[in-house]
């Protein structure tokens, strides 16, 4: 049995009436929904426009802001009351027939997936020439921490370096010290003899002219006994900050250098640094070492000798 029903327009009255005979009691539901969203809370106050489920619409004035209409109903989940065991009371005819409402398209998000590399050394026959540019200002006489000084501790590093380099495939090395001024100790050679007495013979003095070593590598990498076909190569190694040549001309030197093609790794040793300048000389971030102590000094040398970087093919994604 349908129920009849009646809008008063000038209330917005809806009225719904069923004859009913019997005297067991019944239960009525009707639903209703609204027919315009709102952005917000409805105000106290407020005239809300709504249709039934037999489709008569009213106008409902609310005396608190109870509702709060988000998006249109499709269809309502039944409440236990709602079961046909639990109401004897009619169910409606026809239910209406709503259209949902488009929500907006989701934005995809980035997926990041752990990959993992594997690099095989390639071969290769291109060799290096290598300059080690060596402090030998008045503090590296200090203690090293490891029970040498560190002029000894890098005498040490910088021979284990030599002996790792093949001398006899084509590798060249040359040794250039540096305090107040630079002095290019020995050129490019191969003969390991020339470079561990080379080592032998720097000394001390005061100051670390930091662009000075810097300048002498170029000029011994531009001599006669560069070989073209070798990577060019400067390891500069530091204990202090740079004087009386401000540290920024190092670093503009080095840029020459790298333009140049000249790969320049920097080494640290003990806490009176300019870390900012040391990474800056460097070709990359990676290339810019620091040692504690001597003993740590000499591994920083040894791994070195053995990773100095080949061609880029040799590497994945071509790099260096």
């Amino acid at each position: 049995m349908s129920p009849a029903g009646e809008h008063d327009p000038a209330t917005g009255v809806l009225t719904w009436t069923m004859p009913i005979t019997s005297s067991v009691p019944h239960t009525l539901t009707y639903s209703v929904r609204p027919l315009r969203l709102t952005s917000g809370p409805i105000s106290a106050g407020a005239r809300v426009s709504f249709a039934d489920s037999i489709g008569l619409s009213g106008v409902q004035v609310l005396a608190s802001p109870l509702v709060t209409i988000t998006e249109l109903c499709i269809t309502a989940t039944p409440l236990p009351s709602d079961t046909p065991e639990a109401t004897s009371s009619p169910r409606p005819t026809s239910t209406p027939t709503w259209t949902p409402t488009p929500l907006p398209t989701p934005i995809p998000l980035a997926l990041f997936l752990p990959v993992a590399l594997s690099e095989i050394p390639c071969a290769y026959d291109q060799r290096a020439d290598v300059v080690l540019v060596i402090d030998t200002s008045s503090s590296m006489n200090e203690p090293a921490g490891d029970g040498r000084t560190k002029l000894e501790a890098a005498r040490s590093g910088a021979a284990a370096f030599i002996e790792r380099l093949k001398l006899d495939e084509g590798d060249q090395a040359a040794i250039v010290e540096f305090n107040h001024a630079a002095r290019i100790v020995v050129g490019l050679t191969e003969d390991p003899s020339a470079l561990v007495t080379a080592l032998r013979s720097i000394a001390t003095a005061s100051q670390t002219c930091l662009v000075c070593g810097l300048e002498a590598a170029g000029v011994v990498l531009d001599g006669a006994d560069r070989r073209a076909e070798n990577q060019p190569i400067v390891v500069l190694m530091t204990d202090g900050r740079s004087n009386p040549r401000p540290a920024g001309e190092a670093v503009v030197e080095a840029a020459g250098l790298k333009a140049r093609g000249v790969v320049v790794f920097t080494i640290g040793l003990g806490a009176e640094l300019d870390e900012t300048a040391l990474v800056d000389i460097a070709s990359r971030p990676a290339f810019a070492f620091r040692a504690a102590d001597g003993s740590a000094l000499e591994a920083i040398y040894r791994e070195l000798a053995v990773t100095l970087p080949g061609p880029a093919d040799c590497h994945w994604g071509r790099r260096r």
